[in-house]
């Protein structure tokens, strides 16, 4: 009659994976006690009173305070279980997104450490990029633009620096050989984020060049770019996005690997 057998305090808690003193203190607070008083005057739990625990549990692993669960249990009805489950899956629905962005973020940004180990960061060569969407202002914005980016900052998921960013210039500068003042500062939106009042970068063919040192070498880059574009007949578009590949593991400027990407046709 295994539906009848009794445990105690110890066995019990062995059965759910939990400390003992977890179940003193549940029954300490009226949260959950044993059912069964033998005649030893031992009190037991009963293998029925399982799925109860199960639940509280559950709620725990799920967030919810003691005095949450308290609450729910003085007050429990199919419909305010209903509403508390179909709650909490909408919130873990959220948590696997928001661990999804991290997990790609990691991702891209060990790629980028692992390309920076492998390629030729002399060659100007052409790649296919895809679209993404970033936040941007100007470089040199008033205080009232800042404080905008700023907010709208605070609502992006993680850090900045996770998301990405970096500057523009446009297409024109460039040509002008005017690299004195970038046009805008952004950054990259995560994927999932509503993508509103934001700037497109466009999926497409870009140049790529990258820049080994001191900010002051990237008008170099810049302009050996320019000078394969004329040689190859390819004409730039847009603006160019330049971003940090190593911060993560940068010892002192000389090391420090700017990417630059500028659309072409």
């Amino acid at each position: 009659m295994y539906s009848q057998k009794l445990f105690t305090t110890g066995q019990f808690a062995q059965l759910h994976h939990i400390n003992k003193r977890t179940l003193h203190y549940y029954d300490q607070i009226g949260l959950f006690s044993p059912d069964y008083h033998g005649k030893n005057h031992y009190r037991y739990y009963t293998y029925q009173q399982s799925p109860e625990l199960e639940m509280i549990l559950t709620f725990r692993d799920l967030g919810m305070s003691i005095d949450e669960i308290l609450r729910y249990r003085s007050q429990s009805s199919p419909e305010l279980l209903e509403h508390i489950l179909s709650t909490k899956i909408s919130d873990i629905d959220s948590t696997i997104r928001n661990l999804q962005e991290i997990r790609n973020l990691l991702t891209e940004r060990k790629n980028q450490l692992a390309y920076c180990r492998n390629c030729d960061l002399e060659a100007v060569t052409i790649v296919d990029c895809p679209e993404e969407y970033l936040l941007i202002n100007s470089s040199i914005p008033g205080e009232s633009e800042s404080l905008t980016m700023m907010e709208q900052v605070k609502e992006l998921p993680g850090r900045i620096f996770g998301n990405g960013c970096g500057t523009m210039l446009s297409v024109q500068k460039i040509l002008a050989h005017d690299f004195e003042t970038d046009d805008y500062f952004f950054v990259r939106l995560p994927r999932s984020f509503p993508r509103t009042d934001c700037h497109q970068k466009p999926a497409g063919r870009y140049l790529r060049a990258f820049c080994v040192g001191e900010w002051d070498r990237i008008p170099d880059t810049y302009i050996r770019m320019e000078q394969y574009a004329r040689r190859e007949g390819i004409q730039l578009t847009g603006y160019s996005y330049e971003e940090g590949m190593n911060e993560m593991v940068l010892r002192d400027m000389g090391e420090y690997i700017t990417q630059i990407l500028i659309p072409c046709g």
